[in-house]
């Protein structure tokens, strides 16, 4: 195994890799015959690369160790209690305030623990420390019910890290308020089922001690009335500033009180290896407004009117200061009253809702009474429109992305997080302001959840130069005794203490509390092997301390903030890199050539080259999620142009673009031919053996070839143009579909029975939209082959007037893009399988049955089009039942990896089978997609239009009629 000892490894600005003390050799010796291969990591790019999280702090692990079981957890305990070895657990690395990193053993977590089940009809949710936040919603939908925290990064978090940061977000609701059940490991191995009545009377008997332990804290607060009034009011505010204290007040067995203290304790006093969380229902009626005030004052005063009103009548209450509104004044979707306003000017974006419209429009007279003496006539009213009301919420989505995009290159965008009185919000406000121009951060932006005292306030931060992180230090001196010693509020209401404001847990709860944290430490973590330096942390500078440089590496990826929020649709996650990761390597990487370590630059290529490059699907997805619309696919795109710079050969391969596309054919043809000789799987098995010589893996559900095309009608008579692809062009059907036709064949069929006539763009057999050589890196040829064809498209439409057919969406989606950079083509009608269908055909079709239940597969390209929605619409017309796999974003294909690293489809394609095991057939609107999502489901994939074609008859009514 590789050490990191062996490539030296570091990083400029940051923290150098210990090299001491730990027995972190013995760790490994005593682990590694206990895990499986692969589990434990120490590649020098990997522990940089892997071991980052949204906060401006960055640690180098000596080790990460990914484990699935609790078994597995057990096993690491027992040897880090034995090397003397700290443990760091970690989920999706979301988190803000550093409580995910560190310098000793990174533990992370995998798949095992993303389990899941429904309590109750909806009522109760259990989920494994894995399971996102979103996908947790997403199986409580049908039920009507979500789960109550509602952070920013919902759809990334994981509720393993959403409970240990207790986050919460705009409606005030967290998972201590929420808990229902927990299992449990502690420091030592012992596990504890709360739910479990035998696993409690086992830990009682077992833990009989630590449980007297945490009672005797319990009453020792309870003994101080001072003490008690203190909790308590702290707790009147959000807060997870240190452990939790309350849970000593609000509950009299020991047991409770240490299932509430693992909430928001950050990994550092056990594992949470499942939450049982009671729900909430999602209102049925809602109404948003966006209000705005002539200053912060004004709004404050409105604020504090609102929460009079209490929280069933203010669903949400969010502000945002002139600076927030300047950053998205200028922003798609965002209303056109934004761009006019003055500075001063503060907006509250309010949204309320109901079970019934009656209650509803009740509540909406309510707060508009509420504020009418504040508001600016210039406020947009109340609307239950969805699609206004998304407007209104744009603004609030927007202005994280618009300060970190707009972000000098090398500097952070960092957030702080604290939590004021209600009733003092207009003085704290003011403060803050004064205080933030006071500091040199007069750019600063401040909102955040109004209604809860909750403001956020984000500015761009260098650490390059002692000055800067003098500034900043100050900047954080100032605001803790403005937050605590002003107004006794929150340094940190949602984020979590983590490194950033462990120096300040005594600050502000005072000595006795703070010594309560410590005995509770004590007690469940005796040998401080959790998390360490997290939470509590007595040096006062750890904040000041391993800072995180953002290098400029390159302008694709520079304003690249690493908040993770990419991961989770990467379809590389769970086999070698995401695009957040992705990043960071390029970033080490150039800050290694930077400082001239040629040798160990040239150590680790190789494996960037598999990790980083050749195992990037370049779905383009992550742009989807990213907040300043980082598309990592380019980066790629243009390693690969470096490493293999355009020459004659794609020039050539360009040219002779029909010549390619037969030798395809022929090929396809030749590989069904041995197929058929010697079996399919033993063609499988025989290529897989070869493919680590550079042979394609010919899988069991490979098509045949296309054969002739089916024949189109003249130019001057088309009511549509049809550009079958190049693959539609070279592969037919599946061995095993009994329908032979090709996808020509089948929109041939669709056509006549909708009375359609459609043409071929002209030179079909040399027309290419430029996809297989843009994802090579071979930009020149891709541009000249989109051009050529966007020409002829333009000229046979009649510049527009007829509707383009690209009859898959990868295709689709690149003429789009490519269409988009010339305005010469804004009036092409270039529409995907889906939303032509929708549009042009089946007004002229009569569907005649329903399909059984079926699996859809939007692919990548889809989601990035937004045609998935039309893709849905479509099947749901046409079948009975519709599963969309969840967790399956992109299938990782990727035009021909799927032949060429048939690891990659397999890896985004290992939740499917399970989900559509019921289906009797899927469907998809890419052909190359089809190939691998069949080999890994065990269904036969299809076209949609297949599917529509099958289920429909004409109606008798012509085209043009």
């Amino acid at each position: 195994m590789q050490t990191q000892g062996d490539q030296g490894l570091s990083r400029s600005n940051g923290p150098q890799v210990a090299k001491k003390a730990r027995d972190f050799a013995g760790f490994i010796d005593q682990i590694r015959p206990l895990l499986p291969d692969g589990a434990l990591n120490t590649h020098p790019l990997d522990l940089v690369s892997k071991s980052h999280d949204a906060s401006f702090y960055q640690l180098i692990p000596q080790l990460i160790v990914t484990i699935h079981s609790l078994e597995q957890l057990q096993q690491v305990l027992t040897a880090a209690r034995c090397s003397q070895v700290g443990l760091t657990f970690r989920a999706a690395g979301t988190s803000l305030s550093g409580q995910t990193l560190t310098d000793q053993v990174l533990v992370q977590l995998g798949s095992g623990f993303s389990h899941s089940r429904i309590g109750q009809q909806g009522l109760s949710i259990s989920c494994g420390p894995m399971v996102r936040g979103g996908d947790a919603n997403a199986l409580l939908k049908p039920y009507g019910r979500m789960i109550a925290p509602v952070p920013a990064s919902l759809a990334s978090a994981t509720i393993g890290g959403i409970c240990a940061n207790n986050a919460s977000g705009m409606n005030a609701l967290d998972t201590y308020q929420m808990l229902d059940a927990m299992k449990l490991v502690l420091a030592d191995g012992t596990m504890l089922d709360s739910a479990d009545p035998s696993s409690v009377s086992a830990f009682r008997q077992q833990k009989s001690a630590l449980l007297a332990d945490l009672s005797a804290v319990a009453e020792s607060i309870r003994s101080d009335e001072l003490l008690c009034q203190r909790i308590r009011r702290k707790y009147q505010l959000k807060n997870t500033t240190g452990y939790g204290l309350r849970a000593l007040l609000d509950f009299d067995d020991p047991l409770q009180m240490l299932c509430h203290l693992m909430i928001g304790s950050e990994g550092t006093l056990g594992f949470i290896a499942e939450v049982t969380q009671r729900t909430i229902a999602l209102d049925t009626e809602s109404a948003s407004a966006f209000m705005l005030f002539p200053d912060l004052h004004r709004a404050g005063l409105a604020v504090q009117s609102l929460a009079q009103l209490g929280r069933q009548v203010v669903g949400a209450c969010e502000l945002l200061d002139d600076k927030a509104l300047a950053a998205v004044r200028h922003q798609a979707g965002v209303p056109a009253v934004v761009a006019a306003l003055e500075p001063g000017v503060t907006a509250l974006l309010i949204q309320t809702g109901a079970d019934c419209v009656d209650v509803l429009k009740r509540q909406i007279s309510q707060i508009e009474q509420a504020i009418t003496s504040f508001k600016d006539p210039r406020s947009l009213p109340f609307s239950m429109d969805k699609a206004l009301c998304q407007q209104y919420w744009n603004v609030r989505k927007g202005v994280f992305p618009a300060v970190g995009a707009t972000r000098p290159a090398g500097t952070t965008a960092l957030i702080e997080d604290v939590c004021y009185p209600v009733a003092r919000l207009t003085e704290a406000l003011a403060d803050l302001r004064d205080l933030l121009n006071t500091h040199g951060y007069q750019h600063a932006v401040i909102y955040g959840h109004a209604l809860d005292g909750n403001m956020h306030f984000i500015f761009a931060q260098g650490f390059s130069t002692a000055q800067e992180k003098l500034r900043y230090q100050q900047l954080i001196d100032a605001v803790v005794c403005h937050v605590v010693d002003d107004f006794d509020g929150s340094l940190k209401a949602e984020h979590g203490t983590g490194r950033n404001m462990a120096p300040f847990v005594r600050r502000e709860w005072g000595d006795k509390a703070y010594a309560a944290m410590r005995r509770i430490k004590q007690l469940l973590d005796p040998q401080g092997m959790l998390n360490p330096g997290v939470l509590l942390n007595d040096d006062p500078l750890v904040y000041l301390q391993n800072l995180k440089p953002l290098p400029v590496s390159n302008p694709l990826i520079d304003a690249c903030i690493e908040c993770g929020f990419c991961e989770r649709v990467c379809p590389s996650r769970n086999l070698t890199m995401t695009p957040r990761q992705r990043i960071v390597a390029n970033r080490y990487l150039a800050t290694l050539d930077n400082e001239g370590q040629a040798r160990l630059s040239a150590d680790l290529l190789q494996h960037h080259d598999y990790q980083a490059v050749q195992t990037c699907a370049a779905c383009g997805l992550c742009a989807t999620q990213c907040p300043v619309g980082i598309n990592t696919g380019d980066l790629t795109r243009q390693s690969r142009n470096v490493a293999k710079p355009e020459g004659k050969i794609s020039r050539l391969l360009a040219e002779n673009f029909s010549t390619v596309t037969k030798v395809a054919a022929t090929g396809l043809g030749i590989g069904n031919a041995a197929a058929r000789l010697i079996g399919t799987g033993r063609l499988q098995r025989l290529t897989q053996r070869l493919h680590p010589y550079g042979l394609p893996v010919w899988l069991s559900t490979m098509p045949a070839s296309a054969g002739e095309l089916a024949r189109p009608d003249q130019d001057k008579d088309a009511d549509f143009i049809y550009v079958p692809s190049c693959v539609s062009r070279v592969m037919g059907p599946q061995e095993e579909n009994p329908d032979r036709r090709n996808l020509t064949g089948i929109v041939r069929s669709l056509a006549d029975k909708a009375g359609l006539r459609f043409a071929y763009p002209a030179a079909l057999t040399s027309q290419c939209c430029g996809l297989p050589f843009q994802s090579k890196g071979q930009f020149n040829a891709s541009s000249a082959k989109s051009a050529q064809l966007l020409a002829a498209l333009w000229h046979q439409s009649r510049q527009g007037q007829l509707p383009v057919l690209v009859d898959t969406s990868p295709c689709t989606q690149k003429l789009l893009e490519d269409a988009k950079k010339d305005p010469c083509y804004n009036g092409l009608k270039l529409l995907e399988p889906a939303g032509f269908a929708l549009q042009y055909l089946l007004p002229r079709l009569q569907v005649t049955t329903k399909a059984a239940r079926i699996a859809l597969h939007q692919t990548c390209s889809s989601r990035r089009m937004q045609a998935d929605s039309l893709q849905l619409q479509l099947a749901e017309l046409l079948s009975a039942e519709v599963v969309v796999p969840q967790d399956i974003h992109c299938c990782g294909f990727a035009g021909d990896k799927g032949f060429q690293l048939p690891e990659l489809n397999a890896a985004a394609l290992s939740p499917l089978k399970s989900q559509v095991d019921a289906c009797h057939g899927g469907y998809s609107t890419s052909r190359t997609c089809e190939i691998g999502l069949s080999a890994h489901s065990g269904l036969l994939y299809q076209s949609l239009l297949q599917l529509l074609d099958t289920q429909s008859a004409s109606t008798g009514q012509r085209g043009s009629e």
